[in-house]
């Protein structure tokens, strides 16, 4: 990038931090021999780009982070950049892994199989808390029940039904017992690929030093580029996925940065532009699935209950029953 000629004229300053408002750059190349070469750089955000122009143009783009492999806004020329390869990839395309276990070579895999693990796994999780939050709940309930059944089983009188109310009227029902709680199933534990494991790593995409092409027809491939994820698309308003989310810390955060290049193709004329809007994104998401992530909480409250642990509760179910057959035929 620092060696590309860049025409100030024709393509205005090269780098451009983004602010809160969006940036607009529109390039006024006069002959194919010119080209115009850009750093866009967003300071704990992201870059985000919206593209708009003639087909005659080729669009490429180097997409990286502050980190130790970068020291300063222009990208190390000997990093070795992993090509994302065709703008034929949707907007919302995950980038690459690479994976190593003992005794095998690197492998590669598109991360999405990864999201599709982590998210159909933290929703089974979500659905077992709900349930087993209830079925605690529905515990102390049934105990608290069967405790008062117990206790009026041994009021002699209410049971013979000579207990009078405060009007004379008999009092002989019981509390009714409601139906004994069912725990919920509890999901296989989480058996994904783990982005923080030792054996895992990130190799294009989210923010890794990743390069690759745009399609100036926007009309079928989309106008916007999503930092950290590969292709384009139609979507707006898109959440990127990176390698490690940022700080509160304006101080400590990452400063993320997409180059592009833009080359005339044959058959260019000075009619043919760009207009690149540039803006700052702060939605982010990672592949991240921690140990209290991946934690399935034990059913608690059915051993701290001896109504379910001996299934007294029963007992007192066939203590009730003979017992009101005891007052019908007393008051019969």
């Amino acid at each position: 990038m620092n060696a590309c000629h860049h025409h100030q004229t024709e393509c205005g300053s090269k780098i451009k931090t983004l602010r809160e408002v969006t940036e607009e750059i529109t390039t006024k190349l006069v002959s194919d021999k010119q080209s115009c070469h850009y750093i866009l750089k967003s300071v704990c955000k992201a870059p985000f780009l919206e593209l708009k122009g003639s087909q005659k143009l080729r669009l490429s783009y180097y997409e990286y982070t502050s980190d130790d492999t970068v020291a300063s806004d222009i990208l190390d020329k000997a990093t070795d950049l992993p090509h994302a390869g065709s703008y034929m990839y949707s907007q919302d395309t995950l980038g690459t892994l690479k994976m190593k276990k003992t005794g095998e070579k690197d492998s590669f895999c598109n991360a999405s199989g990864a999201k599709v693990q982590k998210e159909m796994f933290m929703d089974e999780k979500a659905d077992y808390d709900a349930k087993l939050k209830t079925y605690e709940a529905d515990v102390k309930a049934y105990n608290s029940a069967v405790a008062k059944v117990e206790t009026e089983l041994k009021d002699e009188e209410r049971v013979i039904g000579e207990k009078r109310g405060p009007r004379g009227q008999r009092e002989t029902s019981l509390t009714k017992l409601p139906l004994k709680p069912t725990p919920p199933m509890k999901p296989a534990s989480y058996s994904g690929i783990d982005v923080l494991s030792a054996d895992v790593s990130y190799y294009a995409g989210f923010g890794i030093p990743t390069s690759g092409d745009l399609s100036l027809n926007t009309f079928k491939y989309g106008s916007y580029k999503t930092f950290g994820m590969l292709g384009q698309g139609f979507n707006n308003d898109s959440t990127s996925y990176v390698n490690t989310l940022d700080s509160d810390d304006e101080k400590t955060c990452k400063t993320r940065y997409i180059a592009l290049n833009i080359v005339p193709l044959w058959g260019f004329a000075n009619t043919d532009q760009v207009t690149i809007k540039a803006s700052k994104q702060s939605k982010f998401m990672t592949l991240d699935i921690s140990a209290a992530d991946k934690k399935l909480d034990s059913i608690t409250a059915a051993k701290a209950s001896p109504f379910l642990q001996q299934d007294a509760a029963m007992n007192l179910i066939a203590a009730t029953t003979a017992s009101m057959a005891l007052v019908a035929a007393t008051l019969f």
